[in-house]
């Protein structure tokens, strides 16, 4: 995501600040090839499947679902016309402040619950959209059973699934 290039400046100061107080330095070689090797499973983890492009993101928080907006923006899929949102948060998240920033950039949700005492219900997590993005989300009985559902929907092309890894975990699964 966009937010990556910030950690990659961090990781580069950092380097630079090892090197000029205790002398370690690093081939820029070394460097680079750590970068392009480092991987968070299931952080704007992008995949591909059955004609479709997928997105799992432990964006579990309203700045990570904002930096999750703002690489979806940026993506070369910003403008497909029918992206689906398979979200589930936990109940002590705020979970509405992230929903109603989600809702306007999908044009199908599918809301699921996290398999955790701390779980949102698919019903909380319903209640706080507006009428008009309730009537385009669904709930599903089970995490599988929505990434089955998004599988089988010919007519998307974009899905991202969203919440913490207790809901990115089951979906990679």
């Amino acid at each position: 995501g966009e937010h990556q290039k910030r950690n990659a400046l961090l990781v580069l100061e950092a380097l630079s600040t090892l090197e000029e107080k205790y002398g370690t330095k690093i081939a820029p070689e070394a460097i680079l090839s750590g970068l392009r090797k480092t991987n968070l499973l299931g952080r704007w983890d992008l995949r591909q499947d059955r004609g479709k492009v997928w997105v799992f993101d432990v964006a579990h928080n309203p700045q990570a679902v904002y930096q999750h907006k703002k690489t979806v923006d940026s993506s070369p899929w910003r403008d497909e016309p029918n992206k689906l949102l398979i979200a589930g948060f936990l109940k002590d998240k705020n979970y509405e402040l992230m929903l109603r920033q989600l809702a306007p950039y999908y044009q199908s949700i599918w809301l699921v619950q996290p398999e955790s005492n701390r779980a949102c219900s698919t019903e909380s997590m319903l209640a706080c959209l507006n009428p008009e993005e309730r009537l385009k989300s669904k709930t599903a009985p089970s995490i599988a059973a929505a990434v089955d559902l998004a599988r089988g929907d010919n007519n998307v092309k974009f899905v991202s699934v969203l919440g913490s890894f207790r809901v990115i975990a089951p979906a990679l699964e």
